[in-house]
């Protein structure tokens, strides 16, 4: 405990000695709010209230002439937040940081690209980087509405603080990797009416969570991101399942691409004349030993002639193919997929909490393991706790033997799993996939929680912060692309370092869930 309070106590004596005004140019949202690809938002999630998740706030950490956010975040004391480092690394970059602490002991004010930082190393090498245009947004709905924002509480970021081991920003691991957390210390208490987030504590469960491991949605995930992608997103019941249509490319409301074995397939007299309502798809092999064996080799995936969903208007092209979540690079294809709602959404202000409540897996630490493996090119000096975020579901489809004569035998689930590997399943022996549930520019830092047992009503445990993703595909979700978001409960140890005796204000929740 010695060194904890030796650490509050450098702490207040920073605070206290430079609480100096810092002079910056103006910056403008269009300057914050996509800062690279790595910022995240809910696309197409419902609004929601500060009323139901007051501990979501949003923040900025230059806004001195405007009101709007760039990041999200979770407040877990009255005035202590955690969220991602990449929220401020574009301002001043992770290898900048030690220069920073150099530059403050000796003249006291450290310049870069027209910015001035004061930094402050702490004794476990962590750094506090003091800011003052950078402000947080609490029960604030939505920040461009000036009366949400009278009505809530607008509070300065006093100083932020950054890991020693923090991640350095850039939309990839490079060859550092890191962690992706930022404490931001505000500089006067939230109100004291607003209920905080808990931390989980080392035996509290925080993977292998969801509707796909549990039957119940019971991770959600909140953020004040924009609500639309560049581009939109297929659905589940094309070629193409969760790629990005072609940009430029209009939904088409023709019938979509089929070949010739599919409309052989679907004209037999033997066989259904279209996909079966719980399906998603029909694959058809190929008999290579009509007599003895049920072995085959593909010939065709035949889709519907319409997306199952309501809200699907049509079919567009899809120019890059990420089915193989292990590869290096996107293959350039020639497909297709439905058009989902994603693709037909209204503009909605930004800066509007929204929360998505129901879809939301938590990987396994297994399969999350496959995919943050897959993610690393390269050899990284530490390696990232991490979360896997997104929704794992199970491949529909059946399979049908073409055999002699053109004719069809319809293999049953248990031939089907050991005769075929569908070409989006995610290993051997486990017929699933993963898709990104659509956290995008805005949402950074913002929590994956679940409600806190035991606790009451109002009371969640964050388990994670939004990274990024690190899939592929990039604008913002996609097949084989769920999203990192940094493993808080790997953390709570360094957080309750740099808190101090704060840490007596922080709801630590020690079940097992």
């Amino acid at each position: 405990m010695r060194s904890i309070w030796i650490l509050t106590i450098i702490g207040q004596f920073v605070v206290a000695k430079y609480d100096y005004e810092y002079v910056y140019e103006e910056s403008s949202e269009a300057d914050t709010q996509d800062l690279y690809n790595g910022h995240h938002r809910l696309v197409g999630a419902p609004r929601s209230s500060v009323d139901k998740y007051p501990f979501v706030v949003a923040f900025a950490m230059k806004n001195t002439y405007r009101d709007y956010a760039s990041c999200t975040g979770s407040l877990i004391t009255r005035e202590w937040i955690v969220t991602a480092a990449h929220c401020q690394t574009t301002q001043l970059p992770a290898d900048n940081l030690k220069e920073c602490v150099d530059v403050t002991t000796h003249s006291g004010l450290y310049q870069l690209n027209g910015d001035a930082f004061k930094c402050h190393g702490l004794p476990d090498g962590s750094v506090a980087v003091y800011v003052r245009e950078g402000a947080v947004y609490i029960g604030v709905d939505q920040i461009p509405n000036p009366q949400d924002v009278q009505n809530g509480h607008k509070i300065r970021i006093k100083f932020v603080v950054r890991h020693v081991n923090g991640y350095h920003g850039g939309g990839s691991y490079g060859t550092f990797g890191g962690y992706d957390i930022m404490l931001v210390k505000l500089a006067e208490p939230a109100p004291a009416d607003i209920v905080t987030a808990c931390l989980p504590g080392m035996n509290f469960k925080d993977h292998g969570l969801g509707p796909a491991y549990t039957g119940q949605n019971q991770v959600f995930l909140a953020g004040y991101g924009k609500y639309k992608r560049r581009t939109c997103l297929t659905d589940q019941y094309g070629a193409s399942k969760y790629h990005m249509c072609e940009m430029y490319d209009n939904c088409k409301t023709t019938p979509p691409p089929q070949t010739e074995e599919c409309k052989q397939f679907f004209s037999s007299p033997t066989t259904p004349n279209t996909i079966p309502e719980d399906k998603e798809e029909i694959v058809i092999l190929e008999s290579q030993y009509p007599i003895f064996s049920k072995t085959g080799v593909l010939t065709s995936y035949c889709y519907r002639s319409e997306s199952a969903l309501k809200d699907s208007q049509g079919w567009c092209k899809v120019i890059d193919d990420a089915a193989d979540f292990s590869a290096r690079t996107l293959v350039k294809t020639e497909s297709w997929g439905f058009c989902s709602r994603d693709c037909f959404l209204e503009e909605s202000p930004k800066n509007t909490l929204r929360a998505l409540e129901e879809g939301v897996d938590i990987l396994d630490d297994f399969l999350c393991d496959k995919f943050v493996d897959a993610s690393i090119h390269q050899r990284v000096a530490v390696e990232p706790e991490v979360l896997c975020i997104g929704s794992l579901k199970p491949l529909k489809f059946d399979a049908w033997l073409k055999k002699p004569g053109n004719t069809y035998e319809r293999l049953t689930e248990q031939e089907k799993a050991e005769r075929f590997q569908h070409r989006l399943q995610i290993l051997p022996g486990i017929q699933k996939y993963v898709h990104s549930v659509g956290t995008c520019n805005g949402d950074s830092g913002g929590p994956v929680f679940v409600e806190a047992p035991n606790y009451g009503p109002k009371r969640f445990v964050v388990l994670g912060v939004v990274s990024g993703g690190r899939g592929l595909l990039g604008n913002c979700g996609g097949l084989n692309n769920p999203t990192h978001y940094v493993r808080v409960k790997k953390m709570v140890p360094w957080i309750h370092q740099i808190l101090g005796e704060d840490m007596k204000d922080v709801c630590v929740n020690t079940s097992d869930f």
